[in-house]
């Protein structure tokens, strides 16, 4: 059987901005076995972002990421792509949640992606 995996794609992911009516662009990139986040806002450029933890098959990527950077913040970011549609649903959870406990205060993109090798 033929594996859909690489070891060098880059996936470039598009959906509704958080705080704008804005397109947002979010590329994952793989070196080696880690994916860096890469991120495109157009009032902002580009920025690289985190090094994510991966979990693959054949069929789905799943990414996460998680940042305690001091006792102030904490994060927890999760990306799921689909290798065959190449839907993407990215999701981001953090302390400010105990601040607002509505369901509807938590990050959640969906979008499409397509990969470039």
């Amino acid at each position: 059987m033929l594996s859909f995996n690489s070891y060098g794609e880059t996936y470039i992911c598009a959906f509704q901005c958080f705080w704008t009516d804005d397109i947002c662009q979010i590329n994952y990139r793989r070196v080696d076995n880690d994916f860096f986040q890469i991120v495109y806002l157009e009032s902002y450029g580009e920025s690289t972002g985190d090094i994510y933890q991966i979990k693959e098959s054949d069929s789905f990527l799943s990414l996460s990421d998680i940042q305690l950077p001091d006792d102030d913040f904490a994060l927890i970011e999760s990306v799921i792509i689909n290798k065959k549609t190449m839907r993407y649903v990215m999701s981001q959870t953090s302390q400010d949640n105990f601040d607002f406990p509505n369901p509807d205060y938590g990050r959640q993109a969906i979008g499409k992606c397509k990969v470039t090798y």
